[in-house]
């Protein structure tokens, strides 16, 4: 297995650098995903260092204040992993972090987030470089290996996914979900009262719980939206 939910009390896991790292929510739902900032053995609900988009997207960009790297923390609720990733795979995977860490918006970084599509990126037209970014959370773990690593976890083509319906993302989310209105909902992806053909984070942990050679070559087809979900 490359994904795994931990429980209190069970022996403490081994994640290396850039393990996706999961947040439950009280439904049973995972609502959170990152990537771990370095390698570390990890215990249920120990906080830990990721790199995500939380929002805001936090990738070690240098505060203006503290001049401190900027990460997120969070409690681990389960991880995942590929098993076999090469020094070269991991060290795509840093300069793509390191890349996006140019593109955040100066003081407007809730610009950098977006749940649909779940990434979205303006390039330059002469040099094809990335100048503007938004990610949910879930879309900047499948951007991050995609690009860094040239591994597509998931297909996300909306055509294939569940549809989501509101209730689902409240469960998911809580009550936030209900103060996303008007043109701001829209503007991250949410227009409408849906049901929504979205990617939820929960579905790139049943894409790692496969062998290594089916990650590495077949993209995971989501089935239903219950696969939010990891038991």
């Amino acid at each position: 297995m490359a994904a795994t939910r931990l429980h209190p009390g069970a022996s403490p896991q081994r994640v290396g650098i850039f393990g996706v790292i999961g947040q439950i929510s009280n439904s049973g739902y995972v609502d959170h995903v990152g990537l771990l900032r370095t390698g570390n053995t990890v215990t249920y609900n120990a906080q830990v260092k990721i790199y995500h988009s939380g929002p805001p997207l936090q990738v070690g960009q240098l505060d203006t204040d503290t001049g401190q790297p900027v990460v997120g923390e969070v409690p681990v609720h389960l991880v995942g992993w590929i098993d076999d990733l090469e020094i070269e795979e991991w060290s795509g995977i840093q300069s793509w972090i390191e890349d996006v860490r140019t593109r955040i918006s100066p003081g407007l970084r809730k610009l950098n987030y977006r749940i649909d599509p779940p990434f979205h990126e303006v390039k330059d037209p002469v040099t094809g470089r990335i100048i503007h970014c938004e990610y949910s959370c879930v879309g900047f773990v499948l951007r991050c290996y995609e690009e860094g690593a040239g591994i597509i976890l998931l297909n996300h083509d909306p055509a294939g996914l569940p549809a989501v319906e509101k209730d689902i993302l409240r469960e998911i989310y809580g009550e936030i979900v209900d103060r996303l209105r008007g043109r701001f909902a829209a503007s991250v992806g949410l227009p409408g009262d849906g049901p929504w053909k979205l990617v939820l984070s929960g579905y790139v942990f049943h894409a790692l719980n496969r062998p290594n050679d089916q990650i590495r070559t077949t993209p995971y087809e989501v089935k239903r939206v219950e696969e939010a979900a990891f038991p």
